[in-house]
């Protein structure tokens, strides 16, 4: 028969060190054992400490050349940005200066044939009213007779400008003044060929 106890009794606990029996232990092992864990890490803790030195001096190294590298492509992107500028400017102004040129050329300057024009009339001729339009000269003037309408005339188909295009469009035999002198209004036109 089993006989069971129901009284408490107060029973110890048992812990870790209660049960491990610390005499069974040789203190030389343990005292080894630590030393051979924690020695060598020291030492290469040592080594390593001075080789992540180099690494860290490297990484700085690095890291200068690094922002040094940026600030120049900054400094390129802001060049670049100002050769585009310039190129664009560039084509901007062979833009204008194709159509400068193209102004120049097709550039009417009558000063050559109206000097000529001046240094030609006849003495008894004076012109009243002169117009260039599309490359044709109207000419409205007066005459002491239409003999010197045939001398201005002629004088204009000798020169270089206009060639044999010169026309006598009309005339007209007018009264000047209440004292009776006569004139003859005339209306010549021209195609001018050329301005220099």
């Amino acid at each position: 028969m089993i006989r069971v106890n129901l009284k408490y009794s107060g029973a110890k606990k048992k812990t870790l060190l209660n049960e491990v029996d610390l005499g069974a232990f040789n203190l030389k092992n343990i005292i080894l054992a630590i030393l051979t864990i924690t020695l060598p890490t020291m030492f290469i803790e040592s080594e390593w400490e001075d080789e992540l030195k180099g690494l860290d001096a490297q990484v700085a190294g690095l890291n200068a050349e690094k922002t040094e590298i940026q600030r120049k492509l900054k400094e390129l992107d802001k060049l670049n940005l100002r050769v585009q500028d310039l190129k664009k400017q560039e084509t901007d102004l062979v833009e204008r200066l194709k159509i400068v040129e193209k102004v120049v050329a097709s550039r009417i300057n009558p000063m050559k044939v109206m000097l000529y024009i001046a240094e030609n009339i006849p003495p008894n001729v004076w012109i009243d009213q002169m117009s260039i339009e599309n490359n044709r000269m109207k000419i409205n003037g007066y005459a002491k007779s239409f003999k010197n309408i045939g001398e201005f005339i002629s004088n204009l188909k000798q020169s270089v400008f206009f060639g044999q295009k010169v026309n006598l469009e009309n005339y007209v035999t007018k009264e000047l003044n209440r004292q009776g002198v006569r004139v003859e209004e005339f209306y010549v036109t021209a195609d001018i060929e050329r301005y220099e």
